[in-house]
């Protein structure tokens, strides 16, 4: 999705949970009760209530005054990446966003409107300059639907950025682990080497699950091979070296055995879209 550009779309039961949990907030909203970043500032003006009137202008200015930062710009497929997961969040249906605003976020990712995010300028646990950048075109004049109340802090109280790009890093990762096992496969073939050490009942001695998945992917690549010599120390190792890393990659990730990487760099301020690009 963040670099192939697959499209996304909010299922029938991720709608019905954004509206079961707006329905809640707009009962709030409706009552005397303050309630933080409904009808209340935000930080140090938690003390200032809003009146009616006022609290669409709040949402579009709590987006507008954490949209800072400095350094480089996000690449395309991390700005992706992190308009992804909160999307990912909020279709969980917690955080009160209204189900129009949901639906406008995944058309930023279907119609590729990419804004221009500065990287750095975040303090704090959540990504709020990086993710007010990325929602500016939301409270842009004009745009619809205009945010609600609560609805800037929902999308604002992440850390989508963060999570986005460790999500892009860990598959880089994966993708390099897979190229060093086809270079050790390859340094074998090579070699004409021994492959025993590499034996599933040999291996299972080991409880190194990584190893084990390294030593079958090896063995299937080299299936066709006829005969092998001695193989010197490092070959016969190859496996049980990358055993730790390979557990570590793909405890949690599904499989990828695509090898292409390539990254975007969003060029026309202050976002771009089809149109614009």
């Amino acid at each position: 999705m963040a670099r192939k550009g697959a499209a996304v779309r909010l299922s029938p039961a991720a709608i019905r949970r954004l509206r079961r949990a707006r329905e809640v907030v707009e009962r709030f909203a409706a009552g005397e009760r303050k309630v933080y970043g409904l009808n209340t500032g935000l930080g140090a003006a938690v003390d200032t209530a809003l009146k009616p009137h006022e609290v669409a202008a709040f949402q579009r200015q709590a987006v507008r005054a954490r949209a800072v930062g400095v350094g480089d710009f996000l690449g395309t497929d991390e700005v992706r990446a992190a308009l992804f997961v909160r999307l990912a969040g909020l279709a969980h249906g917690a955080s009160g966003l209204s189900p129009a605003v949901a639906g406008a976020v995944a058309r930023m990712l279907n119609q590729r409107v990419h804004p221009r995010v500065r990287r750095i300028g975040t303090l704090g646990e959540a990504d709020l300059s990086v993710m007010a950048q990325l929602f500016l075109p939301l409270v842009e004049p004009g745009t619809t639907p205009r945010l609600g109340p609560k609805d800037a802090i929902a999308l604002l109280n992440s850390n989508g950025y963060s999570v986005g790009k460790g999500a892009l890093a860990l598959h880089d990762a994966r993708l390099v682990l897979q190229a060093a096992t086809l270079a050790g496969a390859l340094s074998l073939e090579a070699a004409g080497a021994n492959l025993s050490p590499l034996d599933p009942r040999a291996v299972a001695l080991r409880p190194a699950p990584g190893q084990a998945e390294a030593s079958k992917l090896v063995l299937a690549w080299l299936a066709a091979a006829a005969s092998r010599a001695a193989c010197r120390i490092p070959c016969r190792s190859a496996a049980s070296r990358q055993s730790t890393a390979r557990r570590s990659s793909s405890s949690r990730a599904p499989k990828d055995r695509s090898l292409p990487i390539w990254r975007a760099r969003a060029t026309a301020p202050p976002y771009s879209s089809p149109r614009a690009s």
